[in-house]
C-alpha cells in the first residue's frame, strides 16, 4: 500500500480520516522528509477549499503531505490545541477575508501571509490549557446534542420513506386484499392495482445537451444539484435568456413534470415541478411528463423504496459512472391504483408529509442555532472576550 498522503478531502471533524488517504511510492515519501507527519501535527488546508484544520491522531507510519496543506508546529510557548481553536474560529477568517487580494474566486491561503496572522494568546502555557479544557468541555456537549438532534432527523427521514412506501405500493386501506405479485421485492399487491412501466404512462425526453450562454437576468436553469428528493432545491441556480437555447430544443417546464438526474452523485434523483418552478428551464438531465397517471402519485412513487432501492440504485450502477437513460427509466415498473384513489393517497401523503418536514425543519434550525452558539464561545474565548477561569 505505500505511505500515506493527506490531501484536503481527508479532514473529518478536526481530524484525519486514514482510510480515504491516497498511497505513494516510498521513492517520492523519501523526497520530501520536511512535509513527513507525525502525531499531534497540525494541519490547515491552503488550496482548494481553504481552512480545514486538523491535528493529526493515531497516524500511520509513514505519512506526508500534498503540497495544498500547511504543517505547523508550535514552538514551546503556544500549544497547537489552542492555536487549533484560533483557527477554527471566526478571528481566523475575518483575517483570511479581509486578506484576500485580486479578483480570483480560487480561495488561497498564502503561506507568507499566514506568518503575518494575528492572534491573542494567553501569557502561559497554564492559562491556554484552561481555556483549551473550557472549549473541549463545552464543544463535546454541544457536538453531542447536535448528534442526537442528528438522529432525530434520520429517523423522520426513514419513517418518512415507509409512509411513502407503503401508500404508494398497498393504498391507505390497511384492509386492503392483496394478490402476491412476480416481483418478491414488492411482495403482494391490491387487488384492483395494475402493474405498467413508466414509458407506458409518460413520455420521457432529454433537458439541455450542451450548456448555453449564462445571464442573469434570464431564466433559472433546474440542475441536478437543485434536485433533492422530490423536490427542487433553489440555491446557487444559473440562468440563461430563452434567446440562447437551441430552437430544436424543448426545455422549458411545465408544472406536473418530473425531473430525474442523468448521472454523478445525483443519479435517479427526482424533483417534482410545482407552479412554483413552471417556466424554468430543464437542465441537462432528463424530464418525465405524464399523460396517464397522477404525476404526484408518480413523483412519491419515485422516491420512495421500491423505485430507490430495487430499481434505480440497480440500473445506475452498471457502469462505472452512476448513470440512467430514457431507455433505462421508461422500462421500471410502477404500480397503479385508479384515478381517484391516486388523488386520495396524494392528498393523506401532503398532508403527512407536510407535519414530518415541519418537525424536520424545526430540528435543522434548532442545530444552526447551536452551532451559531459554538461558533461564537470559541471566538470569544480565543480573543479574550469571555474570560476563562479554573471554574468555568
Amino acid at each position: 500500500s505505500g505511505p500515506h498522503l493527506i490531501t484536503g478531502t481527508d479532514f473529518i471533524d478536526g481530524v484525519i480520516n486514514w482510510d480515504s488517504c491516497v498511497h505513494i511510492s516510498q521513492e517520492r515519501f523519501s523526497e520530501a522528509p520536511d512535509i513527513h507527519i507525525k502525531n499531534e501535527d497540525l494541519l490547515i488546508t491552503k488550496d482548494g477549499t481553504v481552512g480545514k484544520v486538523a491535528i493529526v491522531k493515531n497516524a500511520p507510519h509513514d505519512v506526508s503531505l500534498n503540497s495544498g496543506i500547511l504543517l505547523i508546529r508550535t514552538i514551546k510557548d503556544v500549544s497547537k490545541d489552542y492555536l487549533y481553536y484560533v483557527l477554527i474560529s471566526e478571528h481566523f477568517w475575518l483575517w483570511f477575508n479581509k486578506n484576500q487580494t485580486g479578483n480570483s474566486t480560487i480561495l488561497h491561503l498564502y503561506q507568507n501571509k499566514f506568518y503575518e496572522f494575528p492572534f491573542v494568546l494567553p501569557s502561559s502555557i497554564t492559562a491556554q490549557n484552561v481555556i483549551i479544557s473550557f472549549l473541549k468541555r463545552k464543544c463535546s456537549l454541544i457536538d453531542s446534542s447536535i448528534k442526537k438532534i442528528q438522529n432525530q432527523i434520520e429517523l423522520l427521514e426513514g419513517y418518512k420513506k415507509s409512509i411513502i412506501t407503503e401508500a404508494v405500493t398497498k393504498g391507505i386501506d390497511p384492509n386492503v386484499q392483496l394478490n402476491e405479485s412476480d416481483f418478491g421485492w414488492i411482495g403482494g399487491i391490491p387487488i384492483k392495482w395494475n402493474v405498467y412501466r413508466i414509458n407506458q404512462l409518460c413520455n420521457i425526453k432529454y433537458g439541455l445537451s450542451v450548456p448555453p450562454k449564462l445571464s442573469e437576468d434570464g431564466i433559472p436553469i433546474i440542475r441536478a444539484t437543485n434536485v433533492s428528493s422530490g423536490h427542487v432545491i433553489m440555491n446557487d441556480v444559473i440562468s440563461a435568456k430563452i434567446s440562447d437555447i437551441p430552437k430544436n430544443k424543448d426545455v422549458i417546464l411545465k408544472k406536473d413534470d418530473i425531473i430525474i438526474v442523468r448521472s454523478g452523485a445525483y443519479a435517479g434523483d427526482t424533483a417534482y415541478i410545482s407552479d412554483k418552478e413552471a417556466g424554468c428551464l430543464a437542465g441537462y438531465d432528463m424530464v418525465i411528463t405524464p399523460h396517464s397517471i397522477n404525476s404526484k402519485f408518480l413523483s412519491y412513487a419515485l422516491i420512495s423504496n421500491y423505485f430507490t432501492d430495487y430499481q434505480i440504485k440497480l440500473r445506475r450502477m452498471r457502469s462505472a459512472q452512476p448513470h440512467l437513460n430514457a431507455a433505462d427509466v421508461g422500462l421500471m415498473i410502477v404500480l397503479c391504483p385508479d384515478s381517484i384513489e391516486q388523488e386520495k393517497i396524494v392528498s393523506y401523503l401532503d398532508k403527512k408529509i407536510n407535519i414530518i418536514d415541519q418537525l424536520i425543519e424545526i430540528k435543522s434550525k434548532y442545530i444552526e442555532l447551536i452551532q451559531s452558539y459554538k461558533k461564537s464561545l470559541i471566538f470569544e474565548c480565543v480573543t479574550g472576550k469571555h474570560q476563562v477561569g479554573v471554574e468555568s
